[in-house]
């Protein structure tokens, strides 16, 4: 099975809705 065409094996930062780091810049503009 295609680990991709359904389910990413990672997304971005950019992408992701949590963070797993928890971005300042991305947390920030998204909290406000």
């Amino acid at each position: 099975m295609l680990s991709g065409v359904s389910e990413p094996p990672h997304l971005p930062f950019e992408f992701s809705p949590s963070p797993p780091m928890g971005f300042p810049f991305k947390s920030r503009k998204k909290a406000r």
